[in-house]
Formats: C-alpha cells, structure tokens, sequence
C-alpha cells in the first residue's frame, strides 16, 4: 500500500497543484478588482516603482499610498510583472466609492460597523468585463503572480511534511497537508489577490521548510546557517512580521551536534553569528535605504503614520482580544474580501473539521504513536506559530479593522503539518473525505459567496418594469433632483401593531446616468401630527 502511494504521490500532488491554479483563476476574476483588503494600495505601490523605476516616497495624504511603507521585495516583483501592461487608466479604476466610507450607511441598527450595506469600496467600470482593458490586464497578471507564489508555498509544505512524519505516513500525510492548503478558500483568496500576505506566507515557509530540514538532518554544516538566515532576510524583505521568524531561527542553533550531543556555547554563538550574517547580507539593502531616508532601518514612524487612522484608543485589553478569538478560526477558512463571509453552517464544516484534527493529535499523544522524524523540527515550528500569534494579538489590539487571520496565515505550516497529523491518526480514509469536503466548498465559494456579493442588481426599462411587476400606469411620478423618479411605492399591509414589521416596498427609476455622486433614501414613519415615529 504505502509503496502503491509512493508511486502515485507524484500525480496526486500535480492533481492538487492543478486543482488549486484553476480555483486561484476563478476567485481571480470573481472578485473585482481592489476588493480584497488594500488590495488597491497594494496594487499601486508596485505601478509606482514599474512607473519611476524606484522606491517611492511616503504620502500620507492619499488612501493609494497607504502600502508604500511596506518592505518592497514583493512589490518589485508583481512590478516586473506589470511592466509591459497598459496602466493609463489606472487612475479611473481606483476611484473610491465615497459611500463605502460613510459610517451613517454602513451602521447597522445597534451601531455596530457593516460593510454588508455598502459592499463595493471602488466604483467599478465597465474596462472590468471581459475583454478587460487597460490596468485591468495588470491587475489580473498581478494576481495571477500571487498563485505563483501560492504554488510554491504548497511545495514547500509537501516537501517539508515529507521530511517531518515517519516513512509509513510520509506520502499520505504530505499529501493531505498540501491539499489542506491547498483548498483552504481563503489561502485560494490570499494567491488570487494582490497583497504581500502571500508573500511573507511563502518566506516563513520556506524558513520552516529549512528547520525542518536541518533538524531531521544528522549533521548540520555552518553554511545551513548562512541559507537559515538568508531566508529570514528575505522574509523581513517580504513583510515586517519576518523580524519574528529570527526567533525560531536562533533556537535553532541549539540543535544537536553530530554526536547528538547539545551544541558547546562557542557551537552556538558561531551559528548564532551565520545566521545573522546571512539575514544582514539579504536585507541589508533595504534597511541603509531606511536609515538614510527616514532614520529607522524599518522606517518605524512612518509605518505607524500610514496607520494612524486606523489606531484604537484606547487599545484592547487582553480580554477583548480574546474575545475575538472566534474571528480568528473563521477569518483563518473564510472572510474572503472586507467582510465577506461564509454561512453559518460552512463555518460549522471547518470547525467539525479542525475539532477532529486535535482529537486526532490528542489520541496519537495518548497511545504515544510514533507519527513523526523529529519532535524537535515541530517545536521549533510551533515557536514560530507562538510569536507570529503574539505579534498578531499586538497588532490586533492597537488597530482596528485587523481581525482577520490572513495576518496569522504565515503560520499555515505548522498548522498544515498539525492538522496532517490528526487526521492521518484518526483515520487516513477520514482525512480524505475531509479533503474533498474542502474541495468542494472551495469549488462552491465563488458561486455561493463571492460573486453573489458583487452581482449588480438587474435593470429595467420603466415600461418593463411596470409590466413586469404589474404597477399602476400614470405620468406624475414624484420626481428629485431632476433626475430621479418615484415611480411607485407600496405597503404590505394595512395594519401593524407595536414591535411588528412593516414592509414597504419602493420602485425607482433614473433619468439619466449619475455617475457624479450617489444618493441615500430615508424612510420615514410618521403619526397624523406628522411627529416621526421611526425612519430607516
């Protein structure tokens, strides 16, 4: 069996890998462009150095530039990739939907924020349909780099999942890890978007890849070190949250020698030294160009300015942010655009799914299974998980809008490899109906969550509408703002008591196009005496 597996562990991975670009490509034009969180300030910083050729300057002033005190290695690559593309209608693409912003349109009626109410951020344009025009083109390119780079994280997961369990549960296991991943919608939504989350996600993989690597491994040379901290650098390059991974990355120097003895202190120091050295050579560029510009190897003030807007005050207390808690499991599988969640009952799929993970972790510690090389390569990967939730408890506190799990999806190894492992100890056939339930809701989210979001609503003609809906016909509809008219408006009901509802239905109609501005109704109940009972 396990040598049948080994055989078709190959084609299996290239159906997966298959499998996830084709559902990368369809979250990709299913959701419209900028829609993902700051995917439009993202976006522009990349144009910004394919425009000028260099690292722009921080403005603070402007909602486009909200990225640009990011580190840069990403955005230099998706500018590679935008380069040859026509950008010159970029700036009629980025044009915000001043509703989106208004807090009296997106409160709900216990003045919790919702952006249900206003869904689209950017006013969109018809250069979206297909065949797409302009800047579109890059955007779609720009997020198709970023499946790219999701690509090679699911490869860095198989390869490191390989190493970590026994020969027994190798290919199973790496399997079911990759296409745990793999079909986890919201990584699908992280690699089919325009955003360094994916960036850093690959960086801190392949850093736990190299860990796990050098701790299954009986002798670890210097130069592992040097390669150790040389992707740690390039992940500080790809995000900040990389300044985390030097944690996992100098516990490691404390692996074993060769005898599978504790390393001596000089043992230590001396790998402690390579693997700084090989982090300073990597991003050492872009930390002087800090210094120099702003006086800050991480250009720190600028950062916080960039996110002055979104500070709480005061910050959370550590009980609320535990109380977000919940947010965090579903945001990890779902919340696929600003506030775009799944139904309760899918939310209720993963979980069931999760839950049976750590029971399967919890049986294979209590029957004391031998499921893994090394125990060591995952406590140094769980370290990493531990400062990366930290760091994400931090941030969450101080600002708002940043209860979203694509922060903590950097640790989707150790999460892979922890899920691989519950399922493989409960049942490898358990694991695999748990893989194609995921597969199928990742095929579903699209049609189920994402496009019925952003559908435009269907127009009528006023003759078509008033023959569709069987309307009374007339000519002296209440017209405003000479453009647009009341053509009818109705109640379902005579009578309603207190606490009841009361639904009114309204048919409107405009004259002409406005793309100028857009237009709030009031609703508004009100007695005899024409004293306002209610309004909506």
């Amino acid at each position: 069996m396990n040598r049948v597996n080994s055989l078709a562990a190959p084609r299996l991975l290239v159906l997966i890998l298959a499998a996830f670009v084709a559902l990368s490509l369809a979250y990709n034009v299913s959701l419209p462009i900028f829609e993902a969180p700051d995917e439009g300030a993202h976006f522009h910083y990349a144009h910004l150095i394919a425009e000028h050729k260099t690292l722009p300057e921080p403005r603070f002033d402007q909602h486009a530039f909200h990225e640009v005190t990011q580190p840069a290695l990403y955005y230099a690559l998706v500018a590679l990739v935008i380069a040859p593309f026509d950008r010159s209608n970029l700036g009629a693409l980025q044009n915000l939907n001043a509703d989106w912003f208004l807090d009296k349109l997106n409160t709900d009626p216990l003045g919790r924020k919702d952006y249900t109410r206003v869904r689209q951020q950017y006013l969109h344009t018809d250069a979206e349909r297909f065949p797409y025009r302009g800047a579109v083109w890059a955007v779609r390119a720009a997020r198709a780099f970023s499946t790219l780079l999701g690509v090679f994280t699911l490869l860095l997961i198989y390869a490191a999942a390989r190493l970590l369990f026994v020969p027994a549960m190798r290919t199973p296991a790496a399997l079911i890890a990759t296409a745990a991943v793999a079909f986890n919608p919201k990584f699908i939504s992280l690699s089919s978007t325009v955003t360094n989350d994916i960036a850093i996600t690959l960086a801190a993989t392949a850093v736990g890849y190299w860990l796990v690597r050098m701790a299954t491994r009986a002798t670890v040379h210097d130069r592992a070190y040097l390669v150790l901290g040389a992707l740690v650098g390039l992940a500080l390059l790809s995000k900040l949250q990389g300044i985390g991974l030097f944690v996992p990355a100098l516990l490691a120097a404390g692996l074993p020698t060769q005898q599978g003895t504790l390393p001596a202190l000089h043992v230590v120091l001396k790998r402690v030294a390579w693997v700084l050295v090989g982090a300073v050579l990597v991003s050492s560029g872009w930390l002087v160009w800090n210094w120099v510009s702003y006086g800050h190897p991480l250009a720190w003030e600028q950062v916080e300015r960039a996110n002055a807007a979104l500070q709480r005050d005061p910050p959370l207390t550590l009980f609320e942010v535990v109380e977000t808690l919940p947010l965090w499991f579903t945001s990890f599988w779902g919340n696929l655009g600003i506030e775009l969640h799944f139904p309760r009952w899918v939310d209720a799929a993963f979980a069931l799914m999760l839950i049976a993970a750590v029971a399967g972790i919890v049986r294979a510690a209590l029957r004391q299974q031998a499921l893994l090389v090394s125990r060591t390569a995952l406590a140094l990967l769980m370290a990493w998980l531990g400062v990366l939730l930290v760091m994400f408890g931090l941030w969450l506190s101080r600002y708002v809008g940043t209860e979203n799990a694509r922060l903590i999806m950097p640790g989707v190894l150790p999460i892979a490899l922890l899920v691989a492992l519950g399922w493989v100890a409960l049942s490898t056939k358990l694991a695999t109906i748990f893989v194609v339930l995921m597969l199928a809701l990742a095929i579903a989210t699209p049609f189920m969550v994402i496009r019925p979001a952003y559908t435009p609503p269907v127009t009528f003609d006023r003759e078509t509408l008033i023959t569709t809906f069987n309307l009374p016909r007339g000519t002296d509809y209440t017209v405003f703002d000479d453009r647009i008219e009341l053509i009818h408006a109705e109640v379902t009901r005579r009578r309603a008591r207190p606490g009841e509802t009361l639904n009114v239905v309204v048919y409107w109609g405009a004259l002409r196009a406005m793309p100028e501005r857009s237009y709030a109704t009031v609703l508004e109940l009100v007695r005899l005496d024409e004293g306002r009972i209610a309004e909506r």
